[in-house]
C-alpha cells in the first residue's frame, strides 16, 4: 500500500513505492546483464486523502513519469513502458499519443496497456504498435474480457 501523502512525492513518482521499487531494481541488479529487459509503468500519481492513488494521463506528468523512471533506473531507454490504465479525464489519443513521441524520441522500446477495452486497444493500435497488455485474470471471462483478448492477437 503507498505511503500515505508523502511529503516529497512528485507527479512524476510511480505506483509501486512511488520509485523505490526502481531504485531496489537497481540496487540488486545494476549494471544490468544483457537478458534483463526494463520495464515498468506510468499513468498513477500519488494519494491525496482520502483516495490512495489516482490515474493521471496527462501528457506532461507522462513524459515527467518517463524521464524520472530512466533517472531511477540509469538508463536511456525503457525496453517496455506500460499505461497503468486509460484516464477517463484525458482523451486516449493523447495519452497513447505521447507515449508514441517518448518512443520516436527513443526512450521507450515497446508500448503496453493495462486493462483496456477491445475498442481502447483498436484506437491505440492506429497510433502505436502495441506490444502487450495486462489484462486482470479470471476463471470465468465476461463478453468483454473475451473480445479484449481477441482484440489483443497478434495481427497478420
Amino acid at each position: 500500500m503507498p505511503p500515505e501523502n508523502p511529503p516529497e512525492a512528485s507527479a512524476g513518482e510511480t505506483l509501486y513505492g512511488w520509485g523505490a521499487n526502481e531504485e531496489l531494481l537497481v540496487e540488486a541488479l545494476y549494471p544490468y546483464p544483457d537478458e534483463v529487459l526494463i520495464t515498468t509503468k506510468v499513468g498513477v500519481v500519488p494519494p491525496e486523502p482520502p483516495r490512495e492513488a489516482a490515474l493521471c494521463g496527462r501528457p506532461e506528468v507522462l513524459r515527467d513519469q518517463v524521464e524520472q523512471a530512466l533517472r531511477r533506473l540509469r538508463v536511456d531507454r525503457l525496453d517496455l513502458l506500460q499505461l497503468h490504465r486509460i484516464d477517463p479525464e484525458v482523451p486516449p489519443a493523447d495519452q497513447v499519443g505521447t507515449l508514441g513521441e517518448l518512443q520516436a524520441d527513443g526512450k521507450i522500446g515497446h508500448i503496453g496497456l493495462s486493462e483496456v477495452t477491445a475498442a481502447e486497444l483498436d484506437q491505440a493500435r492506429q497510433l502505436v504498435d502495441v506490444a502487450g497488455v495486462i489484462a486482470s485474470a479470471a476463471l470465468r471471462l465476461s463478453d468483454d474480457q473475451r473480445s479484449r483478448l481477441n482484440a489483443a492477437r497478434p495481427r497478420v
